[in-house]
């Protein structure tokens, strides 16, 4: 703790049970600023039952969304023997710096190889819609604006996706009918309608096809639409 101290190496952690994107898109401005004293971390802390119907206990499983990065960006020599200064400046070639892109294909290769198309036809469509697809470390969001907020509409990992809940959705409109609209659309997948109505919201890429994602991923969407109509009226 005292070298740390002593040399100015500090780690700053947000941490909540929702960490606004917003806060999340912050990381990437201040990654970009030169001499960087400090790393920037942020963990979202989801909560579950351990018995179901009880407030405590609860079970409490982090994720980290995203940290900072420091890279060398360029090295500025100054050389001054007795005569005028010369300034060289090396510039480094990042060529390699991740892009939302690269990150969302790197998310498909670790994925079940059946639900690549699904994804694929879902970013399409999202982007169509105004839709950015974010990519804090293992984890793809979907992400658009409402209520003149960015907002995560659908989160997906590597093994499991998530389907909205109506916390998060209450976040986001007051409209609940729009809600049960939604779960009404899940019903195309029995896996998927099943659990939102016991109060689960992650489903294992091991329990669902194809046809399922497609069921998730599009009543997500329509949910936005939905939203953004009655923004509208």
């Amino acid at each position: 703790m005292a070298r740390c101290l002593a040399e100015g190496n500090f780690l700053l952690l947000i941490v909540g049970d929702r960490v606004s994107p917003n806060v999340a898109l912050l990381t990437t401005a201040i990654q970009s600023a030169p001499g960087l004293g400090f790393t920037l971390g942020l963990v979202e802390m989801q909560l579950y039952e351990a018995e179901r119907g009880k407030e405590w206990p609860l079970v409490i499983v982090p994720e980290v969304l995203g940290r900072t990065v420091e890279k060398t960006r360029g090295i500025v020599r100054v050389r001054f023997d007795q005569e005028k200064p010369q300034v060289q400046v090396e510039v480094d070639d990042d060529n390699d710096t991740p892009s939302t892109k690269l990150d969302f294909d790197l998310f498909l290769k670790e994925i079940p190889q059946d639900l690549v198309q699904p994804f694929r036809e879902a970013a399409e469509k999202w982007e169509q819609m105004g839709g950015i697809l974010e990519a804090p470390g293992r984890t793809i969001h979907f992400s658009t604006a409402l209520r003149g907020e960015l907002r995560r509409i659908i989160r997906c990992m590597t093994f499991q996706v998530q389907l909205v809940t109506r916390q998060a959705f209450d976040s986001w409109s007051l409209d609940q009918p729009i809600y049960e609209r939604y779960l009404s659309k899940l019903e195309a997948s029995s896996v998927a309608s099943n659990l939102a109505h016991s109060g689960k919201h992650w489903i294992s890429y091991r329990n669902i096809g194809p046809d399922d994602l497609r069921v998730v991923l599009n009543a997500g969407m329509a949910l936005v639409e939905w939203v953004r109509e009655a923004e509208n009226t």
